[in-house]
């Protein structure tokens, strides 16, 4: 039975965690801000205790590489990436350095393991000197076996894509770019204050892109800019159609507080929001028109689209493994723990060793309380199938687990039948709440460690009938996503 006081709980860990992420994300975007300092040996000895679950077939087979490049040109208005302006070309080649570094600290645990796929994200990952590019994925190449076929992705910007680049890019096995456009109306890109690019330079990338032997690409375009109408936005998605990409990403702007948009006190109206659901609903059927679906990968058949950007998607369905190097990457080592580094000031590298590591231990419990909290979100329903399949028992013979899913079903925000648990819950801010009662009370206890004070104030709140905080969720557009992927074809 959930009762008020633990309603209560969820009510603010849905105002810290607004996502099927888990464990959840509560400091800044993508931080987990109340993981512990760890030394490298735990690091490396987590890495082998998920190497031997991976081949006792314990542990997804899947694993991938992520790797994190926080420069960029310019700060824009609207990002909230963890990102830096460097000091110059120096500061950079340091941070490329540091990443080697860091790769040599854990390459030896991986012998003979395969991976499946490397994304390199930023910040700008074209935002770097040639030989620098060059020297660093030479180095990946060197310390870590690739499967083969594995999916390699690349985001690039397009005033820092270059012929020499892109040939560097190719010659070192990436079949996958995806160009972060945003808007080519340059008045809007002088309000976001995105410097170094116009509409010719997104043209030239995009021609290089196009030029590339087996590269899969991707758009990715913004909507609810500063500045920008729809008619603009339409303009930009036209001329993304135009030129035929595998995969457009959509993304409405939001104003979260780490943006320079918030930090000036700006705010996102309800007429301007009101205008971006339009203008998602026209873009749909423009791209749909176009020949463009969504997809999205088989829970119950454990199939993955092709085009699907392959480490998120085995991350968020499967509970894979990705090893993360560089400032705020994240590190997911199955059954083990969860561990990042946290933003390095100005993107700076350290003078010696590896960036510090945070973290978070895990058994399988809280593995499989993520797969149902992922599969909830994602699907709408966890598979009792799928699920055996990944973890050899069912999710209703996990003691942790089937306790919860009782409760959330005497609560009747599931339905469990014989196949799968079926969530009932339409409201996003609801779901958002009752799925809070999965959440391991290890977790809950770590949250809590770091925003026991905040928590009281909640509490503190909620019992005088104070409006503020104890409201922040019913007035929080939560239940609408703004983010869009569509593929070329039909869905599979």
């Amino acid at each position: 039975m959930i009762g008020e006081r633990e309603l209560g709980l969820y009510r603010f860990m849905g105002l810290l965690a607004r996502s099927e992420d888990y464990p959840p994300k509560c400091g800044a975007y993508q931080d987990y801000d109340y993981f512990q300092p760890v030394g490298l040996e735990k690091i490396r000895a987590a890495w082998k205790r998920t190497v031997r679950l991976m081949r006792e077939g314990r542990a997804p087979g899947e694993i991938g590489i992520y790797v994190h490049w926080p420069f960029c040109v310019s700060q824009c208005s609207y990002c909230y990436c963890s990102m830096a302006v460097p000091a110059g070309p120096g500061q950079m080649t340091a941070y490329a350095g540091a990443l080697k570094r860091e790769m040599d600290a854990l390459a030896d645990v991986f012998e003979g393991v395969e991976f499946q796929s490397v994304y390199f994200g930023g910040g700008t990952p074209t935002h770097i000197a040639q030989a620098d590019l060059d020297g660093l994925l030479s180095h990946l190449r060197r310390r870590f076996r690739l499967a083969e076929g594995a999916q390699v992705y690349f985001e690039a910007s397009p005033g820092t894509l270059t012929a020499g680049k892109m040939g560097v890019l190719v010659r070192h096995g990436v079949n996958r770019v995806t160009l972060g456009v945003q808007t080519r109306d340059e008045a809007v890109l002088r309000a976001c204050d995105r410097r170094g690019q116009t509409a010719a330079s997104a043209d030239r990338a995009f021609a290089l892109m196009a030029a590339a032997p087996g590269v899969v690409k991707d758009v990715d375009l913004v909507f609810g800019l500063e500045g920008q109408s729809r008619l603009s936005f339409v303009k930009d998605l036209a001329w993304a159609l135009g030129r035929g990409p595998e995969v457009i990403h959509l993304y409405g702007f939001e104003p979260r507080p780490q943006t320079l948009f918030s930090r000036r006190g700006g705010r996102l109206a309800a007429r301007a929001q009101r205008e971006m659901d339009l203008t998602q609903a026209v873009a749909r059927r423009l791209l749909e028109r176009a020949g463009y679906s969504t997809s999205r990968w088989d829970a119950d058949l454990r199939e993955r689209p092709p085009l699907e950007e392959r480490q998120d998607a085995a991350v968020r369905n499967l509970g894979a493994s990705v090893l993360g190097f560089g400032s705020t990457a994240k590190s997911h080592a199955f059954g083990s723990a969860w561990y990042e580094h946290r933003p390095a000031r100005r993107g700076a590298a350290p003078s010696g060793g590896v960036p510090r590591f945070y973290w978070l231990p895990v058994g399988m419990e809280e593995e499989m309380r993520g797969y149902a909290i992922r599969h909830l979100c994602r699907f709408g329903h966890v598979s009792r199938a799928a699920f055996r399949w990944a973890f050899g028992r069912d999710p209703l013979g996990a003691p942790g687990l089937a306790r919860a899913l009782r409760d959330l079903e005497e609560a009747g925000k599931v339905a469990v039948s014989r196949e799968r648990v079926t969530l009932t819950v339409d409201d996003g801010v609801e779901r958002l709440v009752w799925l809070k009662r999965l959440y391991g009370a290890a977790v809950v206890r770590a949250v809590l460690s770091r925003h026991r004070r905040r928590y009281e104030r909640f509490l503190e709140r909620r019992r005088t009938g104070e409006a503020g905080l104890a409201r922040t969720l019913e007035a929080t557009d939560l239940g609408r996503s703004r983010v869009m992927v569509f593929y070329r074809g039909k869905r599979p």
